[in-house]
């Protein structure tokens, strides 16, 4: 008999400590976790790492990621690089340099329109491929900075990487309540945070990020959709209202006409 594994055994069961089953699949679970960082409200959504690592396993699902993905690294900031971590901006910059669709928008926004005329002179924006050529003939364009200030989030094409501002979606509706204390009713800020998570998911799955838009608002075979399902799932946490949420996330996706758009 050996008795060195049947007095550990005796010891655990006195000590009341988990099986190590129990302990493996604890620590599966920490490490899938998204990891949260940057700048955050103090004070503000004190449980947020436990509702956004609940989402993620919703998202995971909802959008069938497969096994085994890297877990998000999500960083809270506003999109200003002279507010950004020099360290961020710099892999942001990185990032950048080696992307052709996040300059094709700077150019196309009203920004990159003021600063570069001839794109809106010579309407570049209206034919597909001008834009490209444009960019590819100007080098100096990549010197911008290309995030609009106005950005809430951002999935970073190819990364684990999001960038969430807080201000424009956690706590763009953080108030006083009828005793006083601040607080979100509408969870806007955990869907923000779900949808970019779920453009993480779906590029896992192998899904090309400009169709993300459209298969958000699409209704299922179940007559709902992403979007919706999310909503409802952050509402069931008790953290938002489907109301809310449907009016200030679904609805107001589903008004840019992701489909039907040049660029869902």
């Amino acid at each position: 008999m050996t008795v060195l594994p049947l007095l550990l055994a005796a010891s655990a069961v006195a000590l009341d400590l988990p099986a190590p089953s129990a302990v493996l699949a604890q620590a599966r679970a920490a490490a899938d976790r998204p990891t949260l960082e940057g700048t955050f409200p103090e004070g503000a959504f004190r449980d947020r790492e436990e509702h956004v690592a609940a989402i993620w396993e919703f998202v995971k699902a909802l959008g069938g990621a497969p096994a085994g993905i890297r877990p998000p690294v999500i960083h809270f900031s506003v999109f200003d690089p002279a507010v950004q971590d020099p360290a961020w901006t710099a892999w942001q910059r990185s990032w950048s340099l080696g992307q052709t669709q996040i300059w094709t928008d700077y150019l196309c926004n009203a920004v990159g329109k003021k600063k570069f005329p001839q794109v809106e002179a010579e309407r570049l924006c209206e034919t597909p491929g001008r834009i490209e050529a444009f960019l590819a003939a100007h080098p100096e364009v990549r010197e911008e900075y290309p995030y609009p200030a106005q950005f809430r989030a951002f999935h970073y094409d190819g990364t684990n990487r999001i960038q969430i501002n807080p201000e424009t979606t956690y706590m763009a509706f953080y108030q006083n309540g009828p005793d006083g204390l601040p607080r979100d009713y509408t969870g806007y800020g955990y869907y923000v945070t779900g949808h970019e998570l779920l453009h993480y998911a779906l590029e896992q799955r192998g899904v090309p990020p400009l169709t993300h838009h459209c298969l958000f608002v699409t209704k299922g075979p179940d007559g709902t959709s992403y979007m919706e399902k999310l909503a409802a799932f952050i509402a069931q946490r008790g953290i938002g209202t489907e109301f809310a949420l449907r009016r200030y996330g679904v609805a107001a996706e589903e008004s840019f006409d992701p489909c039907g758009a040049r660029r869902p």
